[in-house]
């Protein structure tokens, strides 16, 4: 696995092959590697920068799609706490 990465590093910084064969070995490019070939190859930039927009895309999503429940059930044991240590001095 490691030494198909390797290869396929290789590749992209030599700029063999088509368009396509760039983008789907830049594709196919672990991060590490990606991150490696971003400096001399623009397929590896590209695909480097794409995969951090859809990160943080994915991210967003997920802090907006929290469920309601979630929050409310959150707001009410941070309630609950505080009657509790009011309740019994502890803090």
């Amino acid at each position: 696995m490691q030494n198909d990465q390797n290869e396929k590093l290789n590749k992209l910084l030599r700029e063999e092959g088509s368009v396509a064969d760039k983008t789907r070995i830049a594709k196919e490019l672990d991060d590490d590697r990606l991150q490696m070939a971003a400096a001399r190859s623009r397929y590896a930039k590209e695909e480097l920068e794409r995969r951090r927009a859809e990160r943080a895309l994915h991210a967003q999503r997920r802090w907006y799609t929290q469920p309601v429940g979630m929050i409310a059930l959150g707001a009410a044991g941070s309630l609950v706490a505080w009657a509790l240590l009011r309740h019994f001095g502890v803090a």
